[in-house]
């Protein structure tokens, strides 16, 4: 037809077309014309279809959540686990596939998250465990990682790799290890601290819990105290303190960064000495030190600090923590206490009567307060205190699960979607997936 000519009668009206594209998607779903079930249903009818019954582990309504996971899935991760020294996992979260659904009359879900394990082998990243649910929270992600461990007998990862998301970390170290986060912290801090023990005794917990460094470098260069309103110089300065800090190899290197970084930070002219039993300095001093430190590491640093801005990181919402968490006035860790004592071995306690013609520029008290915060676990995100592997832990490969999964799978819908068809997609898409993860099993041979 040429723009002007008559319109053919055969030709319908764009509502019929519609109609006629939605009735074929219902089909290729598994949809009837007259079907009225709701969401919720028809997700847990699906747990019952032959079809996915094998891969849908479990169901619920209140949280309304969905496990599933196939049987080549926990395949690939024992085998990986067998032949591979070291099996690392990366464990993170997504709120951008899945719409709320009503999970029962008047009664709306939560932000549905969809969770993932991964593995990296021969840079070829695999997914090995699931979960859509309304609660993230980390008892609950501690239920969704037990379930993996004791129904299909599977051991947990030398290494696992989160972002900072509270509930995932918490969850990862009680569920992989046994044991809270501060007494996880505590126990690998007193392994590495006597460098003769860290030489002769094994690592004190069955998995090493680390944070992806991406999306700590981006996270920490949005503290309030390193804001726009300070000088750009002053920012970038203590940006690049910080992955120092993430470069130390050794409890003592850490230490003696984190001192200098506290002389610098709370001494509020250059001038002034500030004399502690190891050494004696002044807060330019300090800073030259630490100024040679990044030139030394130059390339990792710079490495390091562009992945500021590049934080994507999900924060869940209906975020609860343990209770180990929340209560307060408890006594201070054993790292938090050395910490501590480090921040006092150099803070003074009248910064204004400091005597001093020199005015320090990067005096910032209030970055050592976010310091101390992150500080006190440092073992998580620094390599001082890991038995082996990367320096810098990275859990990008799962980042590129996610784009994979948005621009592979769902290439030609608008997510997020209705729940049903997310997952009646990505499940046919791991059954399809299955038969190209068994040739893969061959190279674990």
């Amino acid at each position: 037809m040429q723009f002007g000519e008559d319109e053919p009668p055969i030709i319908r009206s764009g509502a019929v077309y519609r109609q006629t594209k939605m009735e074929a998607l219902k089909k290729t779903y598994g949809i009837e014309k007259d079907d009225r079930r709701d969401q919720a249903t028809i997700v847990r009818d699906m747990s019952g279809d032959t079809k996915y019954s094998q891969i849908i582990i479990d169901v619920g309504a209140n949280p309304f959540h969905v496990i599933f996971c196939s049987p080549e899935q926990v395949l690939v991760y024992k085998e990986y686990c067998r032949v591979v020294s070291l099996p690392r996992t990366a464990t993170d979260a997504s709120g951008k596939f899945v719409r709320k659904l009503e999970k029962c009359p008047g009664a709306m879900t939560g932000h549905l998250f969809f969770y993932t394990v991964t593995i990296n082998f021969e840079n070829k990243t695999i997914p090995v465990y699931q979960m859509l649910t309304e609660r993230q929270d980390a008892d609950w992600i501690i239920y969704w990682l037990r379930t993996w461990l004791r129904k299909f007998k599977v051991r947990p990862p030398k290494e696992s790799t989160s972002d900072e998301e509270r509930a995932l970390v918490l969850g990862q170290c009680q569920a992989f290890n046994g044991m809270t986060i501060k007494k996880y912290v505590d126990e690998v801090f007193l392994w590495a601290k006597v460098e003769t023990r860290r030489r002769t005794l094994p690592f004190p917990a069955t998995t090493v819990i680390r944070l992806d460094v991406a999306h700590f470098v981006a996270a920490a260069a949005k503290w309030s105290c390193l804001n726009d309103s300070y000088k750009f110089r002053t920012k970038r300065f203590y940006v690049r303190v910080i992955t120092l800090m993430i470069d130390c190899q050794s409890v003592d290197e850490f230490r003696h960064i984190f001192l200098l970084t506290c002389i610098v930070a709370l001494i509020p002219v250059n001038d002034y000495i500030v004399r502690t039993p190891e050494f004696e300095m002044t807060a330019q001093e300090a800073r030259k030190q630490l100024e040679d430190h990044i030139a030394i590491r130059g390339p990792i640093i710079d490495k390091l600090e562009s992945f500021i801005g590049n934080n994507e990181s999900e924060i869940p919402y209906n975020f609860d923590p343990l209770p180990e968490e929340s209560c307060s006035g408890r006594k201070s860790t054993v790292t938090h206490q050395w910490i501590k004592d480090l921040i006092s071995s150099v803070k003074p306690e009248n910064p204004e009567k400091i005597p001093g013609d020199l005015e320090n520029p990067f005096y910032l008290p209030p970055f050592i307060d976010d310091l101390e915060r992150v500080g006190k676990e440092f073992p998580l995100w620094t390599g001082a205190a890991i038995p082996n592997g990367e320096k810098h832990a990275s859990s990008a490969y799962q980042e590129g699960y996610f784009n994979a999964v948005r621009n592979g799978v769902f290439q030609n819908m608008t997510l997020p979607c209705v729940c049903h068809v997310f997952l009646k997609k990505l499940l046919d898409d791991i059954l399809s997936g299955n038969i190209y993860m068994s040739k893969e099993l061959k190279k674990f041979v």
